[in-house]
């Protein structure tokens, strides 16, 4: 894994004004809860479950975690593969072309 125990989050307000291609949420507030981003090409909204709500012991909320992460992964492959997620900018080009 890669070790994160150094990162900090930061503050979507950062970002808020910079220009981006696309903007992805995915908490069920997010949509409700971001701050608008006007210099977004496309915004999309895919809602996942909070995995930091979980209950229970380490191990069902290390496993919800993991869900969550992989439902991600999901969704990300989909909408790479889709005509939508392809580069629509000469020159731009995936990692994996």
């Amino acid at each position: 894994g890669i070790d994160l125990s150094q990162h900090q989050s930061q503050h979507l307000d950062e970002y808020r004004d910079q220009p981006w291609d696309l903007v992805v949420t995915v908490c069920g507030s997010a949509r409700d809860a971001c701050p608008v981003f006007p210099a977004a090409r496309q915004t999309l909204h895919w809602p996942v479950p909070d995995p930091a709500e979980t209950g229970g012991e380490e191990p069902q909320q290390r496993a919800h975690f993991r869900a969550v992460r992989d439902q991600i992964r999901q969704r990300i492959e989909e909408w790479l593969a889709s005509p939508e997620g392809k580069p629509r900018s000469p020159g731009v080009r995936w990692p994996t072309e």
